[in-house]
């Protein structure tokens, strides 16, 4: 059974909120995220597609 929850979480950036978004998705429910806009912007392409390929695990 999966679990659905709505929360708004106000975020400063676009970027922020992509990092977010992708831990949120994956159910941890804890995240710390950089004020670094740079290094957001280097690793969100990789998260992203880290968390795509779990999901056709799945």
């Amino acid at each position: 059974m999966k679990r659905v929850c709505f929360y708004n979480i106000e975020c400063h950036s676009e970027e922020e909120a992509r990092h977010l978004k992708v831990f949120l998705e994956v159910g941890l429910d804890k995240v710390k995220v950089s004020q670094d806009e740079s290094y957001l912007n280097a690793i969100i392409p990789d998260l992203e597609e880290i968390k795509s390929r779990i999901e056709c695990l799945g």
